[in-house]
């Protein structure tokens, strides 16, 4: 037993086609995700009470770009263990979702910089959660086909882990419609701040949803499942 836990993979070998250096890559990029998530909605939280808003949001959406930009990365190394495994060669659609996802995390983290230099901060930060909300509403669908591609063979968990990882895609598909939709509202000057950092906080959301089924997910992997 004492050799197991200082060696994970005896206790957990190998599958067939899983890198365990990735999954565990893997497992770590999730956690970091969950916290920004975590920290996208207590940012957005803050400064719906008043506390230094257009700065705050401007952070909010800075931190959202950063962990959609390395969800991108995660879906690609992702991506990249199920092909291994099951003897793919690519997907040029797929690729292109990873392409746009990682965009549109840059693009957030832009125009969050800019807003945070009081460049028409309003105008960019609705700019911003349309955005970031376009990047969720594509990337889940990137997350779902992935998730699609697992093995077809296994135990429950493997199977309960996939199904979890369809339904938050779901989830962060309607948040990214919802995304847009603030943002554009904002955009025309609708309660302009208001919507946007309620577009924010429903991106936090949304962030730290997807980071815990990506987790689940490495880790049922990680157990040999």
């Amino acid at each position: 037993m004492a050799a197991e836990m200082s060696h994970p993979e005896m206790a957990y070998p190998r599958r067939r086609g899983v890198d365990l250096t990735t999954v565990k890559l893997l497992t770590g990029e999730s956690s970091f995700d969950a916290l920004a998530g975590i920290a996208v909605a207590v940012l957005a939280i803050l400064a719906l009470a008043g506390l230094v808003p257009q700065t705050l949001a401007s952070i909010a959406a800075i931190t959202a770009g950063v962990a959609l930009a390395t969800q991108g990365l995660a879906v690609a190394m992702q991506y990249g263990e199920v092909a291994a495994e099951e003897g793919g060669s690519g997907d040029a659609e797929l690729g292109g979702g990873i392409a746009v996802e990682l965009l549109g995390g840059i693009a957030g983290i832009v125009l969050g910089v800019l807003a945070l230099l009081d460049i028409v901060p309003m105008t960019l930060l609705a700019c911003a959660v349309i955005a970031l909300g376009a990047t969720l509403l594509l990337g889940e669908g990137v997350t779902t086909r992935v998730a699609s591609l697992g093995p077809r063979v296994g135990t429950s968990q493997m199977a309960h882990s996939r199904q979890a990882a369809v339904a938050t895609a779901g989830v962060g598909a309607l948040i990214g419609i919802a995304g847009i939709v603030l943002g554009v509202l904002a955009l025309v000057g609708i309660n302009e701040l208001t919507l946007i950092l309620i577009g924010l906080l429903a991106i936090g959301v949304a962030i730290l949803l997807g980071s815990l089924a990506l987790g689940g997910r490495m880790l049922t992997m990680l157990r040999g499942a």
